[in-house]
């Protein structure tokens, strides 16, 4: 179907069938640091705080990874879209060598 074609109940429908695991696995973190502070919260007050401090650590570096991995689709997508495939290749190879280190 071309995409001029299409009605906004379709797009609609597209953006949901996209959004939907996409906020799926965004909660899922924050859920599982909560899991764990739950389970934890039963034993001795160094050990909750500990995993405290690790849920921390863990959602600022998640936090971190998914500002990169979004500021870097987006412009890939941009390059993508107007022709230029040589440099969004080389902006995708960017967040990669970012991520990394």
């Amino acid at each position: 179907m071309p995409l001029t074609s299409r009605t906004g109940r379709d797009h609609d429908r597209q953006i949901l069938r996209l959004a939907v695991p996409a906020f799926g696995a965004l909660v899922a973190e924050p859920l599982f640091l909560l899991t764990d502070t739950v389970i934890v919260g039963h034993l001795p007050a160094p050990a909750l705080g500990a995993v405290g401090v690790a849920s921390t650590v863990l959602s600022a570096l998640v936090s971190l990874c998914v500002f990169l991995a979004y500021g870097t689709t987006a412009a890939v997508a941009r390059q993508i879209g107007a022709g230029n495939a040589s440099l969004a290749v080389r902006l995708g190879g960017d967040g990669l060598w970012l991520a990394a280190r």
